[in-house]
């Protein structure tokens, strides 16, 4: 049974460079990851006033990270930062909510595309931070894709095979990876039902 990755694109825009690249991961896939694609733009904003009644979007959010068994995260850069939209679901994602972290000790891959020089290298940087501290196992390997419009065709769909192959080759280690830790998760808890 493929391993079920939820897929997060770090922008609302519809032409937006990262969802291309969330596209592509999703066609790309090997056979052990199944990607989901979420839209976060119906997340609301994070407010510690609406957790005694978790409003239906956040809820929505939360239980596609719980019930995931990993994430791939296509994040652009904002002013050298971790955009707001993802920032502001990650803060969702952390609270620990009824005694459950939907986050924590899950396998997560990094990526990002930019029509600038850096490939989103400094929000990369960022968010690798933020997701350790949230407990989650961020996979070494990074994707970063710089002058993004060059490797992309006018439908807006990437066509680079240097490119594709990159991705391809960070989707592999997303699948070992994910075998390692969940296999683990998911031995332990076979162990404990036994025991």
């Amino acid at each position: 049974m493929p391993y079920r990755v939820l897929g997060l694109a770090g922008s609302l825009r519809q032409a937006s460079f990262n969802r291309s690249l969330l596209r592509s991961a999703v066609s790309l896939a090997p056979d052990q990851l199944n990607i989901e694609p979420f839209e976060l733009g119906s997340v609301p904003l994070f407010n510690q006033d609406l957790e005694p009644d978790l409003p239906a979007e956040a809820a929505a959010f939360r239980q596609a990270l719980e019930s995931a068994d990993a994430l791939l995260i296509s994040t652009p850069e904002y002013n050298s930062q971790v955009p707001g939209v993802l920032k502001n679901a990650l803060d969702w994602a952390s609270r620990t909510y009824k005694q459950i972290n939907v986050v924590k000790s899950k396998p997560v891959a990094i990526m990002g595309a930019t029509d600038g020089g850096v490939g989103t290298s400094r929000a990369q940087a960022q968010l690798r931070s933020l997701l350790s501290i949230m407990g989650l196992h961020v996979l070494p390997d990074q994707l970063y894709v710089a002058n993004v419009t060059t490797k992309m065709d006018q439908a807006g769909i990437i066509t680079d095979q240097e490119t594709l192959r990159r991705l391809g080759k960070l989707l592999e280690s997303l699948a070992s990876f994910s075998s390692l830790i969940v296999g683990q998760a998911r031995g332990q808890t076979q162990g404990q039902d036994q025991g």
